[in-house]
């Protein structure tokens, strides 16, 4: 029973003499009933159990980081250059610059470049042309297959049938000495002119060149004239060194080294 129960029962008019209870305040009641009984009452204690501490906590769920968006870089639009209607890029002349470093020769810087016009003019007439590379970019008609030697990205077989590593894969793998610069530089220069807007066919159409056994080049409309303006040069050229030899018959309509 607590206080306010004991206060209520022994203040009741059936306890009292009918003019509030038995005695004579509230506060005489408390001194000699209620806290003597409160007193004897065992204690009681009250326990507060906070219903969030009851629960196990739950294990939060691992943050998964999701992965950053990274902005692709923004290239720069490779710049095009138009040489008797075909359309040329920077990245046709860097891959032509590759390929080129394999098939120009090892002579002086002068010859070098008229080698670099010569073949690239090969390539500009073959896209003119009505044949299989009718159409295509210098890069892909200086790719095509068993046609520019130059272009060997798997490497070369050598005379012994053992695979080696390629002129052109040295070019592009960057393990080039000196020298190598120098040639590649030269390569580079010749390339502006395509730039320019003054690049012209010195090859008069031709779309095939070889090498004479001497480095020169000779050029033709098929492979078989560029081989046979090649081989009369070499036979003039060996006739030249005897007494007897003579220049008269060089093929004169067509590219002669110069």
């Amino acid at each position: 029973m607590d206080k306010k129960n004991i206060i209520k029962k022994y203040t009741r008019k059936s306890y009292g003499n009918g003019k509030g209870g038995i005695f004579s305040s509230l506060s005489n009641l408390t001194d000699r009933v209620v806290t003597p009984i409160i007193n004897r009452l065992p204690a009681r204690t009250e326990t507060y159990t906070n219903p969030s501490l009851s629960q196990p906590k739950a294990t939060p769920a691992p943050k998964i980081e999701q992965p950053q968006q990274i902005k692709p870089v923004k290239q720069p639009a490779s710049k095009s250059y138009a040489v008797r209607g075909v359309n040329i890029t920077d990245n046709d002349l860097n891959e032509a610059a590759n390929i080129l470093f394999a098939e120009v020769s090892n002579r002086a810087p002068e010859k070098q470049k008229f080698e670099v016009n010569n073949i690239i003019n090969t390539a500009i007439n073959r896209s003119l042309s009505a044949g299989p590379d009718k159409g295509k970019s210098l890069k892909d008609v200086l790719q095509r297959s068993a046609q520019y030697q130059g272009y060997a990205p798997t490497g070369v077989t050598n005379s012994s049938g053992k695979v080696i590593k390629s002129q052109y894969q040295k070019v592009v793998s960057g393990q080039l000495s000196q020298a190598d610069l120098q040639k590649l530089q030269t390569i580079k220069l010749a390339l502006e002119n395509v730039k320019s807007g003054k690049f012209t066919d010195t090859t008069k159409g031709a779309t095939f060149y070889v090498h004479a056994s001497d480095g020169t080049m000779w050029t033709g409309q098929t492979q078989k004239e560029a081989l046979t303006n090649a081989k009369n040069h070499e036979r003039v050229a060996k006739l030249a060194q005897t007494k007897f030899g003579t220049r008269a018959g060089l093929p004169a309509n067509v590219l002669a080294e110069r």
